[in-house]
């Protein structure tokens, strides 16, 4: 188990020294292997591209989400849902919904109450809530596919 423990720490140090060795020699080590990142010229023609392209939208439909505090059901929020994505993925998002059901249930119980704690209003933080949902949808469906979770509108009961 030692030895083991060896070779890898032996085994780190020599792939550090390289890296030091090729970054002393003025050899960039990620560009050598094909890692470098876009240059700005890049990253702004992806923009031009991506805005050229209109978005879709997927009608979520109303989400119902049970408020529990102190271990009972104070309140209901009451929210409809629709899905900004990327006009390609539009399909693939239809597909899913269920997933994202799940997904958006589940965050929005944990989430809710502890935004109406901090906010102390009768009101529901659509912003906050929508950027919270945008985030939970990336972590389920991956990067780039939904853009915006919009709420079209939302009581809290």
């Amino acid at each position: 188990m030692i030895r083991l423990i060896f070779i890898i720490l032996a085994s780190f140090l020599m792939i550090g020294a390289a890296i030091g060795a090729l970054y002393y020699w003025d050899i960039d080590p990620l560009e050598l292997f094909g890692f470098t990142p876009p240059s700005e010229e890049e990253m702004m023609r992806r923009k031009a591209a991506a805005a050229a392209i209109p978005p879709a939208y997927v009608d979520f439909g109303p989400m119902i989400v049970p408020v529990v505090q102190d271990h009972e059901v104070k309140q209901q929020a009451e929210m409809i849902l629709r899905l900004e994505v990327v006009a390609s993925k539009k399909d693939f998002v239809a597909n899913n919904l269920p997933r994202l059901q799940n997904a958006f249930l589940t965050d929005m119980m944990e989430f809710i109450p502890t935004l109406l704690a901090e906010d102390r209003s009768s009101f529901l933080d659509t912003e906050k809530i929508g950027n919270r949902l945008r985030i939970s949808a990336e972590k389920v469906l991956g990067p780039d596919v939904v853009t915006r979770v919009l709420i079209e509108q939302s009581a809290l009961k």
